[in-house]
């Protein structure tokens, strides 16, 4: 589905440079969550086949970016064992993207973004040891949602989190991750047409600028702000998010 210059006016443009701002903000202070915090509020002024490939063509450029300074500290063994199934669940949710109706799909990513946002605030936060086999459903629904939805990042944080304790390590896997699930997002979009669109490319030169800004204050205030009120404001933001995906689109 190609999306017309004329039909995004530049009142769209400037809110969503605003959406990706702050989104980028929250990338820069946790090193992920920028795609699900995004989407839910862009869907809303801009078609869902236009918001995922906007976003996977500003991964390309800040997820690179902030990996290359930590991709040493990755753990590739745990990589190896989720990557397999994360592959198919791409696959497969760019299927879904290409043939489901729009209102499904913003329907089906309102009750994810919803659950996920109740779910964050009613648990501990702390993961449990997970078993290696958990790769294969956790892969397949993380690479799903990364496809259709750009938002497969907390299914593969929760797996992630589950076979890495330190910290360091595991924010440089997630960081590999996103890299890989970015470049064979956007193999997958060129192959099926979503990045034939001049609307997009201006889209992405016009809010790079704004995302750099982001990126560069979240790592400020990732020095500054305490980390457990950020992941609440953030779970809080989700769970609404997500109920008026769900109002909007019954």
């Amino acid at each position: 589905m190609l999306v017309a210059l004329h039909d995004l006016s530049i009142v769209s443009l400037l809110l969503a440079g605003l959406i990706l701002g702050c989104a980028y903000v929250i990338f820069g202070m946790t090193g992920f969550g920028q795609n699900v915090i995004a989407i839910p509020f862009l869907v809303m002024i801009a078609p869902l086949k236009f918001c995922v490939p906007l976003i996977a063509l500003l991964d390309a450029v800040f997820v690179t970016w902030t990996a290359a300074k930590f991709r040493k500290r990755a753990n590739y063994s745990e990589l190896a064992i989720l990557l397999p199934t994360l592959l198919v669940g791409l696959v497969a949710g760019a299927a879904f993207l290409s043939l489901l109706p729009e209102h499904i799909l913003l329907l089906s990513l309102g009750l994810l973004v919803a659950s996920y946002g109740i779910y964050s605030l009613l648990s501990s936060g702390q993961a449990g040891h997970l078993n290696k086999l958990a790769a294969v459903p956790l892969g397949f629904l993380a690479g799903v949602l990364s496809a259709a939805f750009g938002t497969g990042g907390p299914v593969n944080v929760i797996y992630l989190a589950g076979r890495i304790r330190e910290k360091a390590e595991l924010r440089a896997s997630i960081l590999i991750v996103l890299i890989i699930t970015t470049a064979i997002r956007l193999l997958i979009f060129g192959v099926n047409d979503f990045l034939e669109n001049a609307t997009l490319w201006i889209w992405w030169l016009c809010v790079l600028p704004v995302c750099f800004a982001g990126v560069r204050l979240g790592h400020y205030l990732h020095d500054v702000v305490d980390n457990e009120t950020v992941l609440r404001a953030i779970r809080i933001l989700l769970t609404v998010s997500g109920l008026l995906l769900i109002w909007k689109n019954i």
